[in-house]
């Protein structure tokens, strides 16, 4: 069959023979290779509902982690709200408790002199 000789028939017979042992499954191995590829698809098809869920399961932790994350600062700023009514409160009882020793020392005062 090489060298632009032209086959013979015993060439072309086992051509065939070859030609049918490859299609020996009636497709000529394509049958057995669609599966193969088939089953490589149904893979990643479970490969990519799994991520998906994996996804899904992280935004929702990450949301979780945020709403956490932002109650913590309202739980912060209403923290330093009463800290700061706390620290008004004293600052008034002392400016309160200071404005009698000092009504006290004028009095004195006004009868020392």
């Amino acid at each position: 069959m090489g060298n632009g000789e032209p086959a013979t028939n015993r060439e072309l017979n086992r051509l065939w023979e070859t030609v049918r042992q490859i299609d020996k499954d009636g497709t000529r191995g394509t049958v057995g290779a669609l599966s193969l590829v088939q089953a490589q698809l149904t893979d990643v098809i479970k490969d990519q509902a799994e991520a998906k869920g994996d996804l899904a399961a992280l935004r929702q932790e990450m949301q979780t982690r945020f709403d956490k994350h932002v109650a913590q600062h309202e739980d912060d700023k209403k923290a330093r709200n009463r800290n700061r009514k706390w620290i008004v409160g004293i600052g008034i009882a002392g400016l309160a408790s200071m404005s009698g020793v000092a009504v006290a020392l004028f009095d004195i005062l006004s009868r020392v002199h």
